[in-house]
């Protein structure tokens, strides 16, 4: 798929908060990519990038490592639910 594709979905979608899931070996490069893309169109639109094999070292470079910028970073899927609560509103059932 096209990445204009996939930010004309999101608009005709128009979500309360987007999730990304990335696996190696591609992950970081493609994912900072769309990420940059999605920002940039929907700088209000809140992200969930799951990388599921990446090693944070700190729970603070979870919020805004310096290659995502903009996107909120888990490793687990239980962060990912919490953080998709927590960004979609109460009213959400993940």
């Amino acid at each position: 798929d096209h990445p204009s594709d996939f930010l004309g979905l999101i608009e005709s979608r128009d979500p309360d908060v987007l999730c990304i899931s990335a696996v190696p070996p591609s992950r970081v490069m493609h994912v900072q990519k769309l990420c940059k893309r999605i920002i940039d169109r929907f700088p209000k639109l809140p992200i969930v990038a799951g990388m599921w094999t990446l090693e944070l070292e700190t729970r603070e470079t979870s919020h805004g490592p310096p290659f995502l910028a903009g996107a909120h970073v888990v490793t687990s899927l239980g962060d990912a639910r919490a953080q998709v609560r927590q960004r979609a509103g109460a009213g959400v059932t993940v």
